[in-house]
């Protein structure tokens, strides 16, 4: 098809360039929107994902006092301190237990030289680093006999170790918590946030003993890390863990427990839920922008039609044939969508690539969502050229001629 070809068929499309324009801009915003939406939702459930790659679906924590789940994070309502070391150790004989590990966690003072920062630190054992699936980036972590015997020894994070000592390897330095000497043996890789929400990159991970014993100077845990033989000990796992810890704290009758015993799954779950809810509402909410921008473009090409009726009168004079009228409104239609198309697609990119920096989301660029969009928009484009295109071919051409 020539140039001269082109411009006959489509160059009363292009005729009215605001109307062209504003046909495209619904199909635009349509397609962007459910390019970004998507994007953005893929983005938090990479991101969920990533956040869970520190908790194993085996695993369950028990906490001290009342813990509950909101927005897919578990939130302490209720501190206790009533839990202890001894029943992290009561709780290693239970059937389907595979590791153990308690902690206690505090925000202090961390300081090197001259510099200092805030930082959680964690006192625990090696089992954590196993259960929690930490990897180290230099160095080693502390022993079972040094967690036990009030070594001062440190594994820090790595947003610890640049506040405090930049680009050096900070392994075989001494730093202080809370006034105190400890010896850093290992750095942790970057990890960014858990599934509760907390900094894995802002700790120091010490000895369960001297964070009891020496740093903070208390009798009691904050928590314990319980990882089964598998996700299907679980429940039973769950039920045992129960019956002991009411045993040890004498929970009977009506008695509220002092503990929370929250499954990792649970969580997981909850924000798989959450995800794919809010996945599902931003593809219906653009599947409806995208058929709002499909009437636009109905609207134009009627338009079109009532406009350009001694146009098609003269083709149908010259033995243009209904099906030929039909296929060129058709296509005129399907133009307009597919511009429209490919601009949302470009714009809808940008716009996730923008907001995923700016939300620091994982930023995904759905291939499969966007083949399908421009399926979509594709289909929206002919069917709003259906009825434009049988009014256009039912146009009685001695009709048109004889009025102009």
């Amino acid at each position: 098809m020539n140039k001269y070809e082109l411009k006959l068929r489509y160059g009363a499309l292009f005729y009215k360039k605001k109307r062209f324009l504003l046909s495209v801009l619904g199909i635009v915003i349509g397609v962007a929107a459910f390019f970004v939406m998507v994007s953005i939702g893929e983005g938090a459930k990479k991101k969920l994902l990533k956040e869970f790659e520190t908790f194993s679906p085996d695993t369950i924590t028990v906490v001290a006092g009342k813990t509950r789940i909101r927005g897919g994070r578990p939130i302490q309502v209720e501190t206790a301190t009533t839990l202890k070391v001894a029943d992290a150790k009561a709780l290693e004989r239970l059937f389907g237990v595979l590791r153990v590990a308690p902690v206690y966690e505090n925000t202090a003072v961390v300081e090197y030289g001259s510099e200092a920062t805030t930082a959680m630190v964690v006192g625990s054992t090696p089992a954590m680093f196993e259960i929690r699936r930490f990897k180290l980036k230099s160095g080693r972590i502390f022993t079972d006999y040094e967690a036990w015997h009030n070594a001062k020894v440190a594994v820090i994070g790595s947003k610890v170790s640049e506040e405090l000592f930049g680009s050096v390897n900070p392994v075989g330095l001494t730093i202080r918590v809370r006034k105190l000497p400890f010896k850093v043996i290992g750095v942790m890789e970057q990890m960014g946030t858990d599934a509760s929400g907390r900094d894995l990159d802002n700790q120091v991970i010490i000895p369960i003993s001297s964070a009891t014993n020496r740093v903070f100077n208390v009798d009691y845990i904050s928590s314990i890390f319980v990882q089964t033989m598998g996700e299907g000990y679980l429940d039973a796992v769950a039920r045992s863990i129960d019956d002991v810890m009411k045993k040890r704290h004498v929970i009977v009758g009506n008695k509220e427990r002092d503990y929370s015993i929250i499954k990792a799954e649970e969580i997981l779950k909850y924000k798989k839920r959450s995800t794919m809810i809010f996945s599902a509402l931003i593809v219906s909410i653009s599947v409806i922008s995208l058929l709002v921008g499909s009437f636009g473009v109905m609207a134009v090409m009627m338009l079109s039609v009532k406009e350009r009726q001694r146009e098609i009168g003269i083709r149908k004079a010259f033995g243009a044939t209904k099906r030929a009228i039909i296929l060129q409104f058709l296509e005129e239609s399907a133009l307009i969508t597919s511009v429209g198309g490919i601009m949302g697609m470009a714009l809808g990119a940008l716009v996730s690539a923008v907001v995923s920096a700016i939300s620091r989301y994982p930023y995904v660029l759905p291939v499969k969502p966007a083949l399908l969009s421009a399926v979509i928009t594709l289909f929206f484009g002919v069917v709003s050229g259906v009825y434009p295109a049988k009014k256009a071919a039912d146009v009685d051409p001695i009709d048109t001629l004889t009025r102009g």
